[in-house]
């Protein structure tokens, strides 16, 4: 089956994004003087690292929902593909065969992370109170371990 897709693409800059982040949480971050343990974070007014994280992030589902359609198309066929191509994450992973309860959940949690970071609902500090706050810098981290876990998974290079 011949396709055409833009996967290799989303992919390049998830992964570019990704390593631009590391680089720019190293470069805001030195040891502390006289060998005192830690390290010493500078502020980084542009916020790069954070935009490496959020395009990382998204590009990383964009690929992931790109590499379940292509597996999905080339395992039922494009009727059936299209039909499931709008469930969860998860349910295309287990109509594929991964089942595993832990890769399930990790696919769950970057769902909703990925939905609360890129569609963020601005709240009062005051009213935080138990709600989760997530890192966009950690969030990425997990994102790619996990589409790199995901891609092995379905033997996609």
């Amino acid at each position: 089956m011949s396709i055409i897709s833009n996967i290799d693409v989303y992919w390049s800059i998830a992964d570019e994004a990704h390593h631009e982040m590391r680089a720019d949480l190293e470069a805001s971050r030195s040891l502390k003087p006289d060998g005192e343990p830690g390290y010493i974070i500078l502020w980084d007014p542009d916020r790069r690292s954070f935009k490496n994280a959020m395009v990382a992030i998204v590009f990383a589902g964009m690929f992931l929902d790109a590499l379940l359609y292509i597996a999905l198309q080339s395992r039922l066929g494009r009727v059936e593909a299209l039909k499931v191509d709008r469930l969860p994450h998860e349910e295309r992973l287990k109509i594929l065969g991964i089942t595993d309860s832990v890769v399930l959940g990790r696919v769950q949690e970057f769902r909703e992370a990925r939905k609360d970071l890129v569609h963020e609902k601005a709240v009062e500090i005051a009213e935080i109170g138990g709600q989760a706050i997530r890192a966009a810098q950690s969030s990425a981290d997990s994102a790619m371990e996990l589409i790199r876990e995901i891609r092995g998974l379905l033997g996609a290079p």
